[in-house]
Parts: structure tokens; C-alpha cells; sequence
């Protein structure tokens, strides 16, 4: 990516807070960040996530994951599916993976993260947690 080039962010989930807090700051940053892709369980909210922004509407994560104009990846899903979705992210080549919500849930879920992320070196791995993580089993 170059110091021109517009960052591209593929997102998992469209619900309350991507509409209220993540479009509106991504509208403000046009010039260096878009949102190539909306995915969500619920057809409606992606297809309106995505009329909102101008993105495409990929019916799973691994074709989000497989479009190379996401540069990064953002995934608010439910905390069971975190580890497997981060560590498919960092395989799929995400320059930066941002996991909404706490991860990884078991020490084995810490320890496959944290060996991919060893293999895939993303730019950047990190969870938003508003909670400390839970890998204490």
C-alpha cells in the first residue's frame, strides 16, 4: 500500500454500532480509508449497510477474505467464532485484523492466534475488548 492508496476494509457484522459509530467515521476519513465489504447473518442489514457505503455484499467471510482490495479485516461476531475467523483473516493475507469484542475464549484459542500470527505477520492483530480476555482455561 502505498502513502496515496486508499485502505480497503472488509466488515463482518452490520449491526447498531457499525451503523452509528463505524459509517459515520469512515465517512469522515474518505480519503484514506473505504468499506469494500458488509457481511452479516441478516441479508437486510448487510444489503443496507452496504447501499449506505457503495460496498459489495459477499454472502460468507471467505469471500470477503478472499477479495484482495480488503487490506484489512474487521470481525464483531459472536466471541465462539473469533479465533477461527482471526486466524482465517491472517492466512487470507489482512494487512490488519481488528477483533470487536474479547478473544480468544480458551488458552488453545491464544496459543493457535499467536502461532499464526507468527506465520502470517500481519501489519497489525488486535481485539477492541471492552473486557479483558478470557483465555484462562
Amino acid at each position: 500500500m502505498t502513502a496515496h492508496e486508499i485502505l480497503g476494509v472488509g466488515m463482518l457484522r452490520a449491526g447498531t454500532d457499525l451503523q452509528a459509530i463505524c459509517l459515520p467515521t469512515v465517512a469522515r476519513l474518505a480519503d484514506r480509508i473505504t468499506i469494500t465489504h458488509v457481511t452479516d447473518a441478516r441479508a437486510e442489514v448487510a444489503e443496507a449497510s452496504t447501499r449506505r457505503v457503495g460496498a459489495a455484499h459477499p454472502a460468507t467471510l471467505d469471500e470477503l477474505l478472499a477479495d484482495p482490495a480488503d487490506h484489512a479485516a474487521t470481525l464483531r461476531s459472536p466471541s465462539r467464532f473469533h479465533a477461527e475467523q482471526v486466524i482465517a483473516a491472517m492466512r487470507a493475507g489482512k494487512r490488519a485484523v481488528l477483533c470487536d469484542k474479547p478473544y480468544p475464549e480458551t488458552r488453545e484459542d491464544a496459543q493457535a492466534t499467536s502461532q499464526s500470527r507468527i506465520r502470517h505477520r500481519p501489519g497489525a492483530a488486535t481485539s477492541s475488548a471492552r473486557t479483558p480476555p478470557r483465555a484462562t482455561t
